[in-house]
């Protein structure tokens, strides 16, 4: 094995931490984003609950989380980084999904996790304004290789 492709196999194994540390970037980016959205709601005479507050919020948050956790995974890609880029967004669209299905949820509910619609569809919106952008940055031959 030569030393590019031995880099190349590090780089594919590294591809989850990134998306991971994406995530968790995108988490310390939501606190002053959502200070800055309160901010402004409470500047406009919105008075809202804690509540209504994270319901309004979420959505902005999942298409921050989505955005990062696409360009931290696929950036770390050594190639197909379109490819990978559309996974992560499927991937982590399902694993959204199933958060903020079983946040909404109570422990007596029944039915099983309740879902909603506004914060996935903030979270696939963001994630696919996002793989448009990569695309169009992947599509240079200099961007596409290390």
């Amino acid at each position: 094995m030569t030393k590019k492709q031995m880099f190349a196999a590090m780089r594919w194994a590294l591809v989850p931490f990134a998306a991971v540390f994406g995530y968790i970037a995108a988490l310390v980016l939501a606190l002053p984003l959502n200070r800055l959205i309160y901010l402004i709601l409470m500047s406009n005479g919105e008075q809202m609950g804690n509540k209504p507050f994270i319901e309004y919020v979420i959505r902005y948050d999942g298409a921050l989380t989505a955005s990062l956790v696409l360009v931290c995974g696929s950036f770390m890609a050594p190639a197909y980084r379109r490819q990978v880029a559309a996974l992560l967004l499927l991937i982590g669209g399902l694993f959204a999904w199933n958060a903020v299905g079983h946040s909404y949820s109570f422990m007596d509910n029944k039915e099983g996790p309740i879902r909603e619609w506004s914060p996935i569809v903030g979270t696939y919106l963001g994630g696919l304004a996002t793989f448009a952008i990569l695309c169009i940055v992947f599509r240079t031959k200099n961007a596409a290789s290390p």
